[in-house]
């Protein structure tokens, strides 16, 4: 007798529910994926930091490099090699190869290197949340061809847009912060 007794479906409340759990889900996603946006952004902004902090009291960056940052906490390390959240290695100097910077120099590049596209636009849209502070210049992405954007630039303006990423990351992309 039990086994033939039938419940209405309210296909409104059941479509209310859906909807309502699609938009939770949705919620949970995107503030995952921007705070590991924001996470890179930090990431860097801590490195700048360091860097900003060590030569405070010199007149340019001269000697920087990876080697100059060994001793430094603000950077994770593997297999002796300094790594960004995406364990990719990260490359401080000057230049897309974190070259050793020469005296006089007044500015200096952080640099990701071996990116896939994904880590590529995640890294480049990156949302600093006081870039006059750190000293933000100029962020380059070096993909399919490399390109500067710069504050107030007419074509490739910061910060850079999902779209613009897109257009010139690819797998192994370098994506290089220039501060002063």
């Amino acid at each position: 007798m039990l086994k033939n007794i039938r419940l209405p479906i309210n296909w409104k409340v059941l479509t209310a529910i859906v909807v309502l759990l699609s938009v939770v889900a949705f919620c949970f996603w995107w503030s995952g994926r921007t705070k590991s946006v924001n996470a890179v952004a930090q990431d860097v902004s801590d490195i700048s930091a360091e860097i900003h902090r060590k030569y405070a009291h010199k007149n340019s960056y001269w000697g920087l490099n990876n080697a100059s940052l060994e001793d430094t906490k603000v950077l994770r390390h593997r297999n002796n090699q300094m790594v960004n959240r995406f364990n990719k290695p990260v490359l401080i100097g000057q230049g897309e190869n974190g070259d050793t910077i020469m005296p006089g120099e007044k500015t200096f590049d952080i640099v990701f290197i071996n990116l896939s596209n994904m880590e590529c636009i995640r890294a480049a849209t990156s949302i600093f949340e006081s870039p006059e502070i750190t000293g933000l210049m100029q962020i380059t992405i070096v993909g399919k061809e490399s390109q500067i954007f710069e504050w107030g630039s007419e074509q490739y303006n910061l910060p850079i847009s999902q779209a613009a990423a897109k257009e010139f990351c690819t797998d192994n992309s370098k994506i290089i912060w220039t501060f002063e």
